[in-house]
């Protein structure tokens, strides 16, 4: 079927993706729907990061789709609504969830449970009727169909609230669904990160006591005097657990590494629950005979449907429950990302959207204008000539994939040639487009691991007064030019940055940019030749080892 000039109508947008199993995040422009009469379009403004996210980033479930925006904690307000909306207008506080469709028609559906309809589709990294990609709240818009959109209440904050939209549905919905909601009953609630801290919160507005269980002695003062749960129980603790068997009702399992399931079972009274809503990437071992000896459950459950989601909204707004979070900027993400897989948090992260991506997009237009006037010359994998320690072969010391060349080096690594008393590299030179008079441009996605130190990563080959006309250099995380003499950027590591790098001959001048903002213009050195280098070459300081990776490299001209 054909479609009409009015389903092709799109809406530019701007993300962070990822765009390969290492999870790396960097910008990324797409698309989404133009609004339809029964959508509601939303500026995002915050969007909470969940571990779900984490396992989505690095393919650990299996079925990553790249590239992938995630985010599904997403508040914001209504920029625009459709004809056929009813319960939403423009400049109201909205929120999107774990899914953003379902067939609307099956049992589950017509029940409000649209989380376990067989055709859900998630709010990223998944699929619409038409085929086309769901991005999620890593983003600066999205647009969704009224029935998926939540009111937000006007005494939840906006930024702590966001995480309410996973993880604060996901404990209520089973504290629900499994009865755990009697005032004097005894709640364990095992893990105390983005879910254990949020249900602590709601379990106490219920009237229950609470006790949490953790591995972490850490843990203890911040359950007791932070969230006031009623007690604590070590679970790496032999003693202490023995001394806990058949104390609780119920107990919530948050955890979402491998973990035993005995000895939370054996906590339980005769007739209790153990509910596990984390989500490990491995199998867990389920010991039957505490289950038929104590007459005890083992259940799960998901994220609520869209009812209940928001009877879960009023009822924190109700009890002035939010979640605990870190804000952050976001080209900070990739360092949470790391941070969230060593559980160093309290308790959410929470992407400042609103503020961080627009101040982005300025950049990236001012990226723009450095091109302007420029002509892309012709590149192919022939022009980028390999340099590495001579006794390496070029797999040892590179590889490209996914359109990102990856070069590495060691401290203790040969020079390039045989004769050469150059400090070791592996660099890309680029070939075929030497030059001595004009004005020229690199271009191109850099991104340093942290540990990468004492390093130039680009250079311009070639001048009268020195060897190079410029090089930029990696100091512990700091970007300068010429062994700190000029002093670019600090925390540079594990994110991907534009470098736009030209050169006037005939003026004797080289400016860098960085995401689009000048942050360097200094002499052009001299010269007869001239030619561009990327990769990594050892400077002053070394680490032992080095790297950095490209991606999207152009060659421009103004000649």
């Amino acid at each position: 079927m054909s479609t009409t000039v009015e389903e092709q109508k799109q809406q530019k947008a701007f993300g962070w993706a990822a765009t390969d199993q290492s999870g790396t995040l960097s910008p990324f422009n797409f698309s989404r729907r133009e609004n339809g009469d029964e959508d509601v379009t939303l500026k995002i403004l915050y969007c909470g990061v969940c571990h779900s996210d984490l396992h989505v980033l690095k393919n650990e479930w299996g079925f990553t789709s790249y590239p992938v925006v995630p985010g599904h904690e997403i508040v914001g307000v209504a920029t625009k609504v459709g004809k056929n909306v009813t319960n939403f207008k423009v400049g109201d506080r909205v929120g999107v969830g774990v899914f953003v469709g379902s067939c609307k028609t099956c049992e589950c559906c017509q029940q409000d449970l649209e989380n376990y309809c067989p055709q859900i589709i998630f709010t990223f990294n998944s699929y619409n009727p038409d085929g086309t990609k769901t991005y999620g709240g890593y983003s600066d818009m999205i647009v969704v169909d009224q029935r998926y959109v939540l009111r937000f209440p006007d005494n939840l904050p906006l930024d702590a609230g966001a995480p309410l939209l996973c993880a604060g549905i996901t404990v209520y919905s089973s504290m629900k669904y499994y009865g755990m909601t009697e005032a004097g009953k005894h709640l364990g609630v095992a893990g105390l990160g983005g879910l254990g801290h949020v249900a602590v919160k709601i379990a106490k507005a219920f009237g229950l006591k609470v006790t949490v269980i953790s591995s972490s002695p850490d843990k203890e003062s911040e359950a007791i005097n932070r969230l006031e749960a009623d007690s604590f129980l070590l679970s790496s603790d032999p003693a202490k657990m023995k001394s806990a068997i058949g104390s609780m009702d119920y107990i919530i399992d948050t955890v979402s590494a491998a973990h035993p399931l005995l000895p939370l079972l054996s906590v339980l009274k005769v007739n209790g629950k153990l509910v596990t809503v984390g989500l490990p990437n491995k199998p867990l071992e389920l010991p039957v005979f505490p289950l038929v000896f104590g007459r005890k459950l083992v259940g799960g459950s998901d994220v609520g449907g869209m009812k209940e989601t928001q009877e879960m909204l009023d009822f924190c707004a109700k009890h002035n429950i939010a979640a605990d979070i870190e804000l952050i900027r976001m080209d900070e993400i990739n360092t949470a990302m790391e941070r969230l897989a060593k559980s160093d948090v309290r308790y959410r992260f929470v992407i400042d959207v609103g503020n961080s991506l627009s101040h982005q997009l300025m950049s990236l237009e001012a990226n723009d204008q450095t091109t302007s006037g420029f002509t892309q010359v012709s590149l192919s994998q022939s022009n980028f000539e390999l340099q590495r320690p001579y006794d390496k072969s070029p797999r040892e010391r590179y590889s490209f994939n996914n359109g990102v060349h990856r070069l590495w080096v060691y401290s203790t690594d040969k020079p390039h040639t045989p004769t050469s008393h150059t400090e070791p590299r592996t660099e890309i030179r680029i070939r075929g487009y030497d030059y001595s008079s004009g004005v020229w441009q690199f271009e191109g996605e850099a991104y340093i691991p942290r540990g990468t130190t004492g390093a130039t990563v680009m250079q311009i080959f070639g001048g009268s007064s020195r060897a190079t006309t410029i090089m930029l250099q990696v100091y512990d995380g700091e970007l300068a030019a010429y062994r700190r003499s000029e002093r670019l950027l600090s925390n540079m590591y594990n994110r991907w940055f534009k470098v736009n790098v030209i050169h006037d001959v005939g003026a004797s001048n080289v400016k860098v940019y960085i995401d689009g903002v000048l942050r360097y213009e200094g002499s052009g050195a001299g010269g007869h030749y001239h030619y561009f280098k990327f990769g990594v070459y050892a400077a002053d300081g070394p680490s032992h080892r080095m790297e950095s990776r490209w991606r999207g490299i152009r060659v421009l001209t103004k000649n």
